[in-house]
């Protein structure tokens, strides 16, 4: 590879990641497009997530104390983590409701998805994070 070709290294497109069930291991019928988080969306995502944490510490009663250091309430980090990977997304299949009637994609549905299920928010984090990397 020509080093000059590296400066497009960060021009991966999104992908489609077909979610695996996290117990049995085999593929499921939900499908997530995904934007790499060395791309755009995901430095934008990520940026906007760095922003909104800033603005959340401003606010004393965001603020507990762990161990006599204070942080950020816990729940308020994975909340703006997990709108940090819904950013990411911008597109999925085979999501039903209880009556198997398709939802249509929605950042704020995607968020709500990821919260009721976190092992989502990590298949697409751990996704996100390995596109466009050498080893993969």
């Amino acid at each position: 590879m020509k080093i000059t070709q590296l400066k497009n290294i960060g021009v991966v497109p999104p992908r489609e990641l077909n979610f695996k069930d996290p117990f049995t291991e085999e593929l499921t019928d939900i499908f997530f497009t995904v934007h790499p988080l060395k791309s755009k969306y995901g430095k934008e995502a990520e940026h906007k997530m760095r922003l909104r944490i800033v603005e959340l510490m401003q606010d004393e009663s965001n603020i507990v104390e762990v161990d006599g250091k204070k942080n950020l309430n816990q729940d308020l980090i994975l909340e703006e983590t997990v709108a940090m990977i819904a950013n990411m997304v911008s597109d999925w299949k085979g999501i039903e409701d209880d009556k198997g009637k398709a939802i249509k994609f929605s950042e704020d549905k995607c968020i709500e998805l990821l919260k009721e299920y976190q092992s989502l928010a990590d298949a697409i984090y751990v996704f996100s994070s390995n596109m466009g990397n050498f080893q993969e």
